[in-house]
């Protein structure tokens, strides 16, 4: 376990970084609010997502869903569809209790992660691209494969003539 000077604890992947306690930043919320932020982030690892329970400490997407963890290891994660959109704002403001919907909604600045039409366009065509690549890739090695198996010899890229 590595842990950096931010409080971040890194594990298996050193790009994720995991909060064993809600982000110190989160004074500056109370200062600039004047409110307390008690609520905020859940610890209950199986609250549902989307239903206003809590922020969690790390937000993972990928093709099919995304998750959610409150510790290393210890998430849950929506369900499972093909094309699965990447709108993390959207994510986010539904997991936001509801007394902090305004403040977290006018902390953050309307800009392309806010837009999620457009990410989630994005992602939707980054998946199927992602998709027919793999089943060229796949077709290619087939023909290769039926080629090395059916075709005369090659001898440096010509047909040898017998």
């Amino acid at each position: 376990m590595n842990i950096s000077q931010y409080g971040c604890v890194h594990r298996a992947y050193p790009h994720v970084a995991f909060f064993e306690q809600p982000p110190s930043d989160s004074n500056a919320l109370v200062s600039a609010t004047t409110d307390p932020i008690d609520g905020l982030y859940t610890t209950n690892t199986t609250a549902p997502l989307g239903a206003n329970a809590g922020l969690r400490q790390l937000y993972a997407w990928g093709f099919y869903d995304f998750c959610a963890y409150t510790a290393v290891n210890q998430g849950i994660c929506s369900n499972t569809s093909v094309g699965h959109t990447f709108r993390p704002f959207d994510s986010l403001v539904a997991d936001v209790p509801l007394k902090f919907r305004v403040q977290t909604e006018f902390i953050i600045p309307s800009g392309s992660f806010t837009n999620s039409v457009l990410l989630a366009s994005l992602s939707r065509s980054g998946y199927f691209l992602c998709l027919i690549a793999t089943i060229l890739a796949g077709l290619a090695m087939f023909m290769w494969v039926h080629a090395k198996m059916h075709l005369p010899q090659l001898n440096n890229g010509m047909l040898e003539v017998a």
